[in-house]
């Protein structure tokens, strides 16, 4: 016999499970653009008469869209139809890639690049973790990663064909042809399947407990059955409250440097090894086994904190991180170089910091806004790294033993924060400073 809350569940899981695929495949696609930018980086500079820095700067106008935008994308995701904004934010990769094939303006492309940047926000990780952890109660951490791994697998293969494509009709043509994928890519699935937060619908996360405990099933806004129960901690504590709440800061400061040791790395990566004594071929396959290495280490990071929790799978990659960069000055020829490219990619759980960590720390009710200035905290810490790891380079006579030294004091300094504040007593702070926000039943 078929009820109508098992009908309703599976309206629920459906929906959410759609949304999120295409919040998936959008944020693929999207963090592809980069790649785009890379691969037309010298023939932009040949056709603008620009230097190498000047061109980079795009990246850098990018990150500041992203670091501008993520101040406000929680906000904007649950107040407004998302649909309507995804598909809007979707024109920019078309603007800025069409452009390239009718001018030569390297002016154009800087401000085109901060408005690429805006639209990563909201076709990008940031709205991606925003969906997932809002329509998922359980399992967040692993779906956070899995969704990594698509992003990883969609510029392993369209790098390739794309350079390709370049190489046969031009840099112009493959630049439009890549704005027009990328564009109706990210319209077609934020038309089809994009729909707003739960609580929208008076719906709850879905935590996979269909056709167990009917009796236990949760009410929403409406009334309606739904499938799932609330994540652990709802809080009912206003956003602006958490400003006079230590943890908070922390947990900012710790997204911002975690970000600032993954680019220490990853803006120097080609150079790193070549300074171990690899030549450009041998740092080319060493540079794709990072490429397969971080296909694992990415969702297994998400699995550990579904399975051991979020704190013990940050203190363990923390771990690893730490001693890897801090005896980065032992490693050297082409073992140390296969060795750093296995466990390199350890840096890239910043990535996911803010969308497993906050809404276990602040509540699924706040963590659209949360973990978006989480990303802007992180977007600032990608934007710094890069010149600060050149400084050190510099400093350390061209090598890098300095720069990822530094790294890895960060990764100490995660470490001690996680272990200072990721603590019952926080929890049972937060409680009590909830208590005064609950509305009696």
């Amino acid at each position: 016999m078929i009820y109508e809350e098992d009908v309703i569940m599976a309206t629920n899981a459906k929906r959410g499970v759609l949304c999120v695929v295409a919040a998936s495949v959008n944020t693929a696609f999207f963090s592809f653009g980069s790649s785009v930018i890379l691969l037309l980086m010298k023939p932009l500079v040949e056709a603008t008469g620009c230097s190498f820095p000047q061109a980079t700067m795009m990246f850098s106008f990018m990150t500041m869209g992203v670091a501008f935008t993520a101040l406000f994308a929680g906000k904007i995701i649950a107040s407004f139809n998302p649909k309507i904004i995804l598909m809007i934010s979707s024109l920019p990769a078309l603007l800025l890639f069409g452009s390239m094939s009718v001018t030569d303006s390297i002016y154009v492309f800087w401000a085109l690049s901060f408005l690429f940047g805006v639209s990563i926000v909201f076709m990008g990780p940031t709205t991606n973790q925003i969906f997932i952890t809002s329509w998922f109660a359980k399992g967040t951490g692993t779906i956070i990663t899995v969704a990594h791994v698509l992003t990883g697998l969609v510029a392993t293969v369209m790098t390739p064909i794309l350079a390709m494509f370049i190489t046969s009709h031009g840099y112009k043509t493959g630049a439009l042809y890549a704005g027009i994928g990328i564009t109706g890519i990210g319209l077609l699935m934020s038309l089809l399947f994009i729909c707003k937060l739960p609580s929208a619908y008076g719906l709850e996360p879905i935590s996979w407990n269909i056709g167990k405990n009917k009796e236990e099933k949760v009410k929403g806004n409406n009334s309606d059955l739904v499938w799932g129960t609330p994540a652990d901690e709802p809080y009912a504590i206003p956003v602006k409250r958490f400003f006079r709440i230590p943890v908070f800061y922390f947990v900012m400061i710790s997204a911002f440097l975690l970000t600032v040791a993954n680019g220490l790395y990853y803006y120097n990566s080609s150079l790193i090894f070549q300074s171990m004594g690899l030549d450009l071929v041998e740092t080319s396959y060493v540079l794709s086994l990072t490429h397969i290495a971080s296909m694992v280490l990415a969702p297994l990071f998400g699995i550990l904190c579904d399975s051991i929790g979020s704190k013990r799978a940050i203190l363990l990659y923390s771990t690893v991180g730490a001693v890897l960069f801090l005896s980065f000055g032992l490693l050297n020829g082409m073992t140390g170089a296969i060795i750093l490219a296995l466990l390199c990619n350890i840096s890239q759980f910043s990535l996911f910091y803010s969308g497993v960590v906050m809404p276990k720390l602040f509540g699924t009710k706040n963590s659209p806004v949360i973990i978006s200035w989480g990303f802007t905290f992180a977007a600032i810490g990608s934007t710094v790294s890069g010149t600060i790891g050149a400084y050190l380079a510099v400093l350390g006579g061209g090598k890098y033993v300095t720069t990822l030294f530094v790294a890895g004091i960060i990764y100490v300094l995660v470490i001690a924060f996680t272990l200072l504040f990721f603590t019952k007593r926080t929890k049972e702070k937060m409680q009590e400073i909830d208590k005064d926000y609950q509305v009696p039943a």
